[in-house]
Order: structure tokens, then C-alpha cells, then sequence
């Protein structure tokens, strides 16, 4: 049976010049059929997939000659400003998908596609850069030679047909300045602090208010949120991420556990709670 999702997905594709028809595979895969006689799969993430089944769809849809397109849930990445370590399975759909990783929500029964790009910040850490909403535009697939090693390889991968937004200078230049408006002055005398979400800042400091903007977006608050409600999110948060009984892979289930325990601590110690 075909979901919301996938319905509202398979309108959008549809309305390509390039597309012929849309349906769903016998493993519940969207398929996009070209006029060109190629096609396309969109392969929907609703839970944090491991790099062995990414790597599995490539070798199955490259062998086909089929070009590969993947997009995850929103509510499985770091909130926007974030700077963290990615995850391997992070790093493996933004290197597949040219410095990117497109993402879905679902509004009044409507996919929205979004974009998700990571800003190489210092080290092993980047720069989370949401970008704008996704219309999609075609189905260009291409070969693409990865070199990270869980998924190293030559695959055939499809995109919407958007530019690379964080290449823009226009958006460039706007995110900059507004992220100046957090960090726009160096704090003396402070001292590098682990930041929860699981996430170590070094070099510029981040301002108290933007750190505890991003805290309350870890539990899926505002700002505003009074403190019973904080409890009773992180409550709720604790009993779906921990180890011990997450459907999520232990690893993962650990992390995302230490996030929002993290910034659990980061409100109430900030509040005085």
C-alpha cells in the first residue's frame, strides 16, 4: 500500500518532462521511469540505516544500470548551526549526493524535500548548513567514484536537478552574516567545553544563547517551553534513544542518548532548574 509519502513523492516526480510514469517496485521502492528508457529509485530512510545497506542498494541499482537517489528524515540529522562529527552513514549519502544529503518532512499530507549540506569547520568537525526547500527540477543520474572507505566505489546516482546551494555567493553571504551576529566577537579567558549534541567546539566559542537555542532543538522545543514541558520531552526522548531498548543500532542509540541527556543538562543548569 502506498504512503502519504510516497503518493506526494510520486506526484512531484511526475510532473517531470523527463519522467514517464512513477510507481512502486515489489520491494516498496519509488521507481521513476524515464523516457530515455532508464530509470530511477528513491530509497526513503524513516530510521538511521548502516552503511552496509546503503553500499547493498548501490551495488544492486548500479548493476542494473538504474541511478540511485536517497533521502532521510529530517529528524535524523543535527539541527541547523550544529557542528559535530557526522556519523558514517551521514558521511556516505553527503559524499553520494555531491556535498549533500536530501531530506523529507511531511506538511498537511505534502512531502517537502529539503537539504542538508556539512561545512567543513576544522578537523574531523563540520558546520551543519540547512538549505532551501527542494522543487525538484529532473532526474540527471550520473557515475560517481567515492572514495569513503564503507562505501568506496563507482555508482550511478541520481539527484533533483538543484544546484549546490552552498556555493551561491548570495546564500553564502547571507549565512555568514547571520551567523556573525552569534559569534561575531571573541570571549576572553573562556576555555574549549564539550557542547552537548555530542559535538566539541575549539576553536570560536558560541555565545550562551545560541548553545541553548540548539539544546531546547535537540528535544524538539522552542525556546519559550516551560520546565515541565523539557522534563516531559526528555523524558519521552530517553525511553525512544536508550541502548537498552532503542530499535535503533546500539551505536547510534548511545549517541543520540548522550545528546539529548547532554542538553537536558545544558537547560536546566543555564535555567537553575
Amino acid at each position: 500500500m502506498i504512503t502519504t509519502l510516497q503518493k506526494s513523492l510520486a506526484q512531484q516526480v511526475k510532473r517531470l518532462n523527463s519522467v514517464k510514469n512513477c510507481s512502486l517496485t515489489q520491494d516498496n521502492v519509488l521507481s521513476a521511469n524515464l523516457w530515455s528508457g532508464a530509470a530511477v529509485h528513491i530509497h526513503v530512510f524513516d530510521a538511521v540505516p548502516k552503511t552496509r545497506q546503503i553500499k547493498r542498494i548501490l551495488q544492486e541499482t548500479s548493476r542494473l544500470g538504474i541511478g540511485a537517489l536517497f533521502l532521510i528524515d529530517a529528524r535524523l540529522l543535527p539541527p541547523d548551526g550544529a557542528r559535530v562529527e557526522p556519523a558514517d552513514w551521514q558521511i556516505a549519502l553527503h559524499e553520494l549526493s555531491s556535498g549533500r544529503i536530501y531530506t523529507y518532512r511531511i506538511d498537511n499530507q505534502q512531502a517537502i524535500i529539503g537539504q542538508v549540506h556539512f561545512r567543513v569547520y576544522g578537523g574531523n568537525l563540520r558546520e551543519v548548513w540547512y538549505g532551501p526547500d527542494v522543487t525538484p527540477s529532473g532526474l540527471p543520474f550520473y557515475r560517481v567514484w567515492v572514495k569513503t572507505p564503507s562505501i568506496r566505489g563507482d555508482w550511478l546516482i541520481a539527484n533533483f536537478g538543484n544546484e549546490l546551494f552552498w556555493k551561491q555567493s548570495d546564500f553564502r553571504a547571507e549565512r555568514l552574516t547571520e551567523q556573525a551576529k552569534y559569534e561575531g566577537q571573541r570571549v576572553n579567558h573562556w576555555s574549549s567545553e564539550r557542547a552537548y549534541g555530542a559535538y566539541m567546539d575549539r576553536t570560536v566559542p558560541m555565545l550562551q544563547d545560541a548553545k541553548l537555542e540548539i539544546a531546547y532543538k535537540q528535544l524538539g522545543l522552542t525556546r519559550d517551553a516551560a520546565e515541565d514541558d523539557v522534563k516531559s520531552a526528555f523524558r519521552k526522548l530517553a525511553r525512544e534513544c536508550h541502548p537498552d531498548v532503542s530499535h535503533l543500532p546500539k551505536d547510534e542509540a548511545e549517541r543520540r542518548f548522550q545528546v539529548i541527556n547532554e542538553a537536558y543538562t545544558y537547560i536546566r543548569t543555564t535555567n537553575g532548574w
